[in-house]
């Protein structure tokens, strides 16, 4: 077995945002998401988590040339989700209160087809990982696939905004 390559010196590009300073690593340095959120952990941090699409946009905004997808740090390998509601959650333990999916995702692809109905515990995992697209929206991938990636790291504490009032009711 080859050692594994070293790690990324440097990120390709960073954003500072509301929150947290984003690093992006690019094609040279694509990893598989354990791999890649080892080397955030190295770098103080964690795969990065979006709350809001400004934030999302600020990153996808200083992407690399020919980066057409990148790890993010949401995954449902805890409880398979379904195609209708999803159990992805973030690896920093921040709320899952923001998604942005692309047209007919999340649908866990396995074999050639979705795999809505997979329970996840008894049968093979399919994707369980999401990469971020070029145009900010989200795909779940398999774990496995090496990716550019982006961590977030120095992030002040996250509150969720407050719920929106009731609606009032008329009579």
């Amino acid at each position: 077995t080859a050692p594994p390559p070293p790690p990324p010196a440097e990120p390709s590009a960073t954003h500072v945002g509301r929150l947290c300073t984003y690093e992006v690593f690019g094609q040279a340095d694509a990893l598989p998401v354990h791999e890649a959120e080892d080397v955030c952990g190295e770098r103080g941090g964690h795969l990065a988590s979006f709350h809001d699409r400004l934030t999302m946009r600020g990153v996808s905004d200083v992407v690399p040339e020919g980066v057409t997808s990148l790890w993010i740090g949401l995954h449902d390998r805890h409880i398979e989700a379904s195609c209708n509601s999803t159990g992805f959650i973030w690896m920093d333990g921040t709320p899952t209160d923001f998604e942005n999916w692309a047209q007919g995702e999340p649908n866990d692809w396995l074999e050639g087809e979705a795999n809505c109905h997979n329970p996840g515990e008894h049968e093979v995992a399919g994707e369980d990982c999401v990469e971020l697209y070029a145009n900010g929206r989200w795909n779940d991938q398999s774990c496995d696939s090496d990716r550019a990636f982006v961590c977030e790291r120095d992030c002040a504490a996250y509150t969720p905004p407050p719920p929106p009032p009731p609606p009032v009711a008329t009579a």
